[in-house]
């Protein structure tokens, strides 16, 4: 099994909300989820393997998450947004 390990700096945005607009559901996006999602895609393709080719089957995903601590956190660890 090939494993592929990213490091991606920068603050994580949520995928966004949905909303209703003229009577259709849209999803609601920031800039800051677009800018987000185009630095994780950019560093996958340039960490794959030469070899890399497509799989239909179920792999695993361990991700790990480092954000600062909020200004008005004054516990060891956070336990209000942005923490999951």
């Amino acid at each position: 099994m090939a494993e592929v390990s990213l490091s991606v700096s920068g603050d994580p945005a949520s995928q966004g909300s949905h909303a209703i607009m003229h009577g259709r559901i849209v999803q609601v996006n920031s800039s800051k989820h677009k800018a987000w999602r185009k630095a994780i895609v950019q560093e996958a393709i340039a960490n794959l393997p030469d070899d890399w080719t497509p799989i239909n089957e179920p792999c695993e995903a361990i991700i790990n998450f480092y954000l600062p601590k909020g200004k008005t956190v004054s516990r060891g660890l956070p336990s209000i947004a942005p923490d999951l």
